[in-house]
């Protein structure tokens, strides 16, 4: 089925899980993500946003160490610290988990980023799922992802659903677009892993 018309996606839900408030690319999304609820593209849909983490602390600690490091205050998108991964889908073969230790939030089990979107009647768009391993690398962690195919491509790590293609790819129940969140310098400088972040700007 396709959407014909915008005001058929009121009640829409987007769930869109990032690693932590500590990753970069992630906060950028997220920051890109509120804007476009609030004065851009998705403004005006009914549209709603939740951005999930497995990061412990609960909703309002994520949000404020988000908005610390961002400097900056989300508006419209929801934050969500699901330590337990309740909000997850039941078949979570799509997901990518694994172990993250971060000296603020100590250790738990990291959800690498996916996108899943319900409509408004809660049921699953699943030509619109996303996540790493649907681009076909079930098994890579960020220091295998961070290193671009070639030196024209961006790193795998950087690439999130473009927000410009949300609502065409729901209107024709597709998969959405990629494209990169953060500006990058080629050839990219090789820092060691913990020092990663400071190959991009904002």
């Amino acid at each position: 089925m396709i959407i014909d018309n915008r005001s058929d996606m009121n009640g829409f839900k987007i769930r869109y899980h990032f690693r932590g408030s500590w990753c970069i690319s992630c906060r950028k999304h997220l920051f890109d993500l509120d804007q476009a609820l609030t004065n851009g593209e998705l403004s005006s849909l009914g549209i709603e946003i939740e951005a999930i983490t497995s990061e412990p602390g609960g909703d309002d600690t994520v949000r404020k160490r988000l908005e610390m490091r961002m400097v900056t205050k989300f508006h419209k998108i929801k934050i969500r610290s699901d330590p337990d991964r309740m909000l997850l889908l039941p078949d979570q073969s799509i997901y990518t988990i694994r172990k993250s230790k971060h000296w603020e939030t100590g250790e738990y089990d990291m959800v690498e980023p996916a996108l899943v979107i319900f409509d408004a009647n809660h049921n699953l768009i699943t030509e619109c799922i996303w996540s790493w391993k649907t681009m076909g690398y079930p098994n890579a962690n960020g220091l295998e992802l961070s290193e671009p195919k070639d030196e024209n491509s961006p790193p795998i790590l950087l690439m999130r659903p473009s927000i410009l293609d949300f609502i065409p790819g729901i209107r024709e129940r597709r998969p959405i677009e990629l494209a990169c969140v953060l500006k990058y310098e080629l050839p990219l400088i090789k820092y060691p892993l913990l020092s990663f972040d400071h190959r991009y700007v904002l």
